[in-house]
């Protein structure tokens, strides 16, 4: 499937059935166990093919079983077969000339590329996506502005991580939820690194909202967040890794929001302020940054 993928752009929609996507990027659990088995019996060629074809695949925006309704199975199918559905309807261009076919998906990847995109909401965990993250999320569409999801059903087969990068790039403002357990994900902490990267080269804004959390917790690399970034230690060179902290020590030293301190912890006050102050910056991109 993903060499068909690569040589002849076959479109691939992944089902990640009960599984965490990180298990299946580094194979580890059952995938481990599994492909261990296998190597005893085939070569070992074989089963590195196999291991990039799960690595690569798990790149590619699909869906995750437990997060469509609450892990409804049905809603979940429906979801696919709608999909399945759109994709073939556009499969006509197939038919046409290469020539042709190649000018109108460049064409259309160009168009899609330029949405703009004006604010990039990023989060960690069940427990803040199901809860504050989605309520941010509905209130800022619902001001009509675009906000880029990671969940958004467009993206599904897409390379999530480069629609990711492109989308921080060129959103004007970036928002970070920076809850307990944020660093526990590297690519949180990619996504937060190049986030300052863009506010320092482009001007755009960041606008942390620190749930739950102490802005100087955020900043002091020897508390939990230090503690988490340790996990992914190893696996990073030390360029990334001091990347990381500078990001969240710049971070954790802006001006933001502490969700505590914001009438006694009520979402629904912050949610309205987060909201008032992006409309502020978006129709006054020239004004000063909150108070």
């Amino acid at each position: 499937m993903m060499d068909c993928h690569r040589k002849h752009g076959k479109s691939v929609f992944p089902v990640f059935y009960k599984v965490l996507f990180a298990d299946v990027v580094r194979q580890r659990g059952n995938f481990e166990e599994a492909l261990w088995k296998h190597g005893k019996q085939c070569s070992s060629e074989e089963v590195l093919e196999w291991r990039e074809a799960l690595s690569s695949v798990a790149w590619i925006k699909g869906w995750m079983s437990h997060t469509i309704a609450n892990g409804h199975e049905g809603e979940l199918v429906k979801t696919m077969v709608a999909k399945v559905l759109s994709e073939l309807k556009t499969s006509w261009i197939e038919r046409h000339p290469m020539f042709i076919r190649s000018v109108y998906l460049c064409f259309s990847e160009k168009k899609r590329r330029q949405t703009k995109w004006q604010v990039f909401l990023t989060f960690r965990g069940p427990d803040t996506r199901r809860g504050f993250a989605a309520y941010l999320y509905i209130s800022l569409v619902a001001a009509k502005i675009k906000v880029f999801s990671n969940y958004d059903p467009s993206l599904i087969g897409t390379y999530v991580g480069c629609e990711i990068q492109n989308a921080i790039d060129h959103c004007k403002i970036s928002i970070p939820i920076l809850s307990e357990n944020y660093a526990s994900s590297h690519y949180c902490l990619d996504e937060l690194a190049q986030m300052v990267e863009c506010k320092r080269t482009k001007g755009q804004k960041i606008l942390p909202i620190f749930y739950k959390v102490k802005p100087s917790n955020v900043r002091d690399v020897s508390h939990r967040f230090g503690e988490d970034m340790l996990l992914h230690k190893e696996l990073v060179n030390g360029v990334t890794y001091e990347r990381w902290e500078r990001a969240l020590r710049e971070v954790g030293s802006s001006k933001g929001w502490v969700s505590e301190k914001i009438a006694n912890g009520h979402e629904g006050v912050l949610v309205k302020r987060v909201v008032k102050e992006v409309l502020r910056l978006l129709n006054n991109p020239q004004t000063r940054d909150i108070h």
